[in-house]
């Protein structure tokens, strides 16, 4: 039997014959988590002699703190996430082939997460939402919405949007944007998810973020 986890109520695991009550695998990673990964991959390359130029610790944390979102108030640290930090150790250092490889390997999830967005407009507003958070920018939720929408949306879209709290941040009303802000978790999570959809190079994304009807002219 299984027993959701609530940390206020039950902050300790607990493990009996017939109930476990385990604490949940956290999205979100410590830095020394992040030391202890790359120290366990290198152990692994070493002992194997893999064909991976494995990057340093120090590599790590120029990459996360090159990975910031620019707002009007100023920069906001993207979360450091288990999934990147994977990404990073794994796929930096290696060729393109084996790179792709891996990346196909490591997004699988990501293409199950959003295989199932139904509503009607959800995909490209989401694909708007990677495509800005691809540059570190975040997205104004009604400027992004209305163009997309037609100046209108349900109920229904904002819920499909909620259901994805684990790639979507929703940050606090911005004074300063007269708006909610929205951003993939992380900018290699929008990389990700653009790249699954063949959107793989700066030209592509800068045209992937122009008006339709501007895409084909002179």
């Amino acid at each position: 039997q299984c027993v959701r986890y609530n940390e206020a109520l039950s902050p300790a695991e607990k493990r009996l014959k017939r109930v476990a009550r385990l604490k949940p695998l956290l999205a979100v990673t410590a830095p020394d988590e992040v030391e202890r990964c790359e120290s366990t991959f290198r152990a692994i390359v070493d002992r194997w002699n893999l064909p991976i130029n494995l990057p340093s610790i120090d590599h790590w944390r120029s990459y996360n703190r090159q990975s910031s979102y620019y707002t009007p108030e100023g920069t906001t640290e993207s979360e450091s996430i288990f999934w990147v930090a994977l990404r990073f150790f794994l796929a930096e250092g290696t060729e393109f082939t084996s790179r792709n490889n891996i990346e196909d390997a490591l997004g699988a999830w990501l293409e199950k997460r959003t295989r199932n967005l139904t509503e009607p407009g959800i995909e490209s507003f989401v694909s708007f939402i990677a495509a800005l958070s691809s540059f570190q920018l975040i997205s104004p939720l009604t400027t992004v919405l209305r163009p997309i929408t037609g100046g209108t949306f349900s109920s229904g879209t904002l819920a499909a949007l909620r259901e994805l709290d684990d790639l979507i941040a929703w940050g606090e009303p911005s004074a300063d944007l007269g708006d909610q802000p929205l951003r993939f978790h992380h900018p290699a999570l929008a990389h990700e998810y653009l790249r699954r959809r063949g959107v793989r190079s700066t030209v592509t994304l800068r045209n992937f973020l122009l008006p339709r009807k501007f895409l084909f002219s002179n």
